[in-house]
């Protein structure tokens, strides 16, 4: 496994500003040093994680909003409907429609001029598809001409954000079980349907794309490992949550076992009734 081109060795002395921020900047601000840029561009960041991983967060604390222009993660409507929400209730119905939309939104966001030193983005054309769209394909949410048309998109849109492709790729790398904690905890409309297994199958997606990588074509790849919140908080999360993924955990557990016991045991099964 290649050892990561930007290694902090040495801490920024902030007092206010949490260490894993402080190093962070560093990072930035070296790379941005090391990157060819035209002055009237600002320098490009996309924020990728998991899901409850705290991106949002990131993008709030990392920089001012006189320093960056940020873009956040968009909730579509149709209709008057969430379709995030409705996404996650029927993947099935509503998955092509909501990474169309979101593939779309990225890409537009993506050649916008703005002019501020920093632009940084929350996900990108790159994990919509190569990551969410994929997997739904691989779970059978997505026929074939969907994800034909989806492909179609985003090689279209890959061709015009090549024109202003981002300079550095942030990746937080975070246990899918502290994610789904973070989820249960803020109780966001719409993600009530998301469950541990399916966090896990986007981590290792993830972890298959970016872990491996010191770039991807041409973008520098800076991994932080969350331990805390980015506000310099230790995480925590209610009793309720916990006993709540605990008890989800403890089911998926059980299930195993039985899969495992049918595999040991091929009769077991003709004897349930």
């Amino acid at each position: 496994m290649p050892v990561p081109s930007y290694v902090i060795t040495e801490p920024i002395i902030e007092e206010h500003v949490p260490q894993e921020l402080q190093n962070v900047r560093r990072a930035i601000e070296d790379i941005k040093r090391r990157t060819f840029l035209n002055p009237n561009e600002p320098f490009t960041i996309i924020i990728e994680g998991n899901i409850g991983s705290g991106k949002s967060t990131l993008i709030r604390t990392l920089f001012s909003e006189n320093e960056a222009w940020r873009y956040y993660e968009p909730l579509f409507e149709v209709g008057g409907a969430n379709i995030l929400q409705r996404y996650y209730e029927d993947k099935i119905a509503y998955d092509h429609l909501f990474h169309e939309r979101v593939l779309i939104s990225l890409g537009q966001i993506a050649v916008m001029r703005v002019r501020k030193p920093f632009k940084i983005i929350e996900r990108s054309i790159y994990s919509t598809f190569n990551i969410f769209a994929n997997l739904l394909q691989a779970e059978g949410h997505l026929t074939a001409p969907q994800y034909d048309n989806l492909h179609y998109l985003y090689k279209f849109l890959d061709a015009l954000v090549e024109l202003r492709k981002p300079h550095l790729i942030i990746y937080i790398r975070s246990n899918p079980r502290k994610c789904l904690e973070r989820i249960r905890a803020r109780r966001r409309e719409g993600e009530e349907q998301i469950d541990l297994a399916y966090l896990q199958n986007l981590n290792d997606l993830y972890e298959a794309w970016l872990m491996t990588r010191e770039q991807y074509r041409g973008m520098k790849i800076l991994q932080i490992q969350k331990t805390e919140d980015f506000n310099g908080a230790q995480e925590d999360f209610g009793e309720e949550e916990a006993e709540e993924i605990e008890k989800e955990e403890e089911e998926e557990q059980e299930e195993e076992d039985q899969e495992e016991n049918k595999e040991n045991n091929p009769n077991l099964q003709n004897n349930i009734l």
